[in-house]
């Protein structure tokens, strides 16, 4: 299920009851939904953040800080980024402070 502003809210409130395993969802989008009560996402086991630093330099870092803090503490958390400028990283250090398993940082460079 994909989850989108600026697509109509109704139907994906509609889509959500009918239940699903996986969902993909821009922050302000999913942060809406769950205000609603359409989502709840206490549960959720594994969170994926694409474009992680461009998010933050976009204004979300307080979204997903929300969305993270709102999941479940040993939930598995994966970020993407092309870039990791000091304001992210001091962000994750937060946000790897409360798994309660290792972490591990994995950099590619030059393919």
């Amino acid at each position: 299920m994909c989850l989108t502003g600026g697509e109509d809210k109704q139907e994906q409130w509609k889509e959500l009851r009918k239940g699903s395993e996986a969902v993909v969802a821009t922050p302000g989008r999913l942060v809406e939904l769950v205000m609603q009560g359409a989502l709840e996402i206490q549960q959720v086991g594994y969170v994926v953040v694409d474009e992680c630093d461009k998010m933050v330099s976009m204004g979300f870092a307080e979204t997903l800080a929300s969305i993270l803090t709102n999941t479940r503490p040993d939930r598995q958390l994966m970020l993407f980024t092309a870039t990791l400028s000091p304001k992210t990283q001091e962000m994750l250090t937060g946000w790897r402070g409360r798994a309660t398993r290792g972490h591990r940082v994995i950099r590619v460079a030059g393919l």
